[in-house]
């Protein structure tokens, strides 16, 4: 092997060097954008999660109106039965 050879080889491996550095300091970056996705993912798990218990309160709720309207409809034609029966009564 001649000098020239040799120079090249050195000049090839201070390139693939750089390359490499190169790679390293992209794995990092993208290393550090994958751990900002898991935890925007965990933020968005924990919102779910929150909603999710929120539309269960709100569920519970409905079917507690819902009940209450039930029986305040059936109140109502009680006394507007009770009502027939007055006005049956008067006649």
């Amino acid at each position: 092997m001649d000098k020239t050879e040799g120079k090249d080889f050195e000049v090839r491996l201070k390139d693939l060097e750089a390359k490499h550095e190169e790679i390293v300091e992209k794995m990092a970056d993208f290393e550090s954008q994958v751990t900002d996705v898991e935890s925007q993912v965990s933020s968005l798990d924990e919102q779910a999660y929150d909603l999710e218990g929120g539309l269960a309160r709100l569920e519970i709720e409905h079917n507690d109106h819902r009940g209450w309207l039930n029986e305040h409809a059936n109140h109502i034609s009680e006394l507007e039965s009770q009502g027939a029966y007055a006005e049956d009564d008067l006649s």
